[in-house]
């Protein structure tokens, strides 16, 4: 009994056969007609490319939001209407989105504060919570003669505190 290691050429012709069958029937399943991904392997891929995300928080219209995946977070808040009052200080605006995702933009903290004394404008302030004595100056508008050593102090104002801007003698 002799070893055969070779094809004999009618082997070939079935071989060829079988990989040309193979290969159209992959093309005619890939392609339509006319030359295009047919719609449901089209949608399979757009199915895959997306994810969800559930929006919260200081945004217009709350709720989930069907985006590509790779997007970021500052992507996502370019399509979405943020709210006037939004902090962004604790949102990592350069992260990617996971799918399934919840993202929380909360409001800014703000507390009241009641200014008397040497001010254009007396009364209620609201100003965002952790704000420092000498950083008011940003928010009231101080008379010239006013007492520059109160602004230079650091401490916080706290929420319903009454503020007096003295005047120099």
């Amino acid at each position: 009994m002799t070893e055969r290691n070779r094809l004999l050429p009618r082997e070939w012709c079935a071989v060829t056969v079988l990989l040309g069958f193979l290969f159209s029937s992959g093309i005619i399943f890939f392609f339509s007609g006319n030359g295009e991904i047919s719609k449901d392997v089209e949608e399979g891929i757009a199915y895959r490319a997306m994810i969800s995300v559930t929006v919260e928080g200081a945004v217009e219209s709350p709720g989930k939001y069907s985006i590509l995946r790779g997007t970021t977070v500052a992507e996502l808040l370019d399509k979405v209407v943020v709210l006037d009052g939004a902090d962004y200080s604790k949102v990592r605006m350069e992260s990617t989105l996971r799918d399934h995702q919840r993202i929380r933009i909360p409001f800014v903290d703000n507390v009241i504060v009641i200014v008397e004394g040497a001010v254009d404008k007396q009364g209620i302030v609201i100003v965002p919570r952790g704000t420092r004595l000498c950083d008011m100056w940003r928010y009231v508008k101080v008379s010239k003669n006013v007492d520059m050593e109160q602004l230079k102090r650091k401490r916080r104002v706290k929420d319903f505190e009454v503020i007096m801007f003295h005047a120099n003698k």
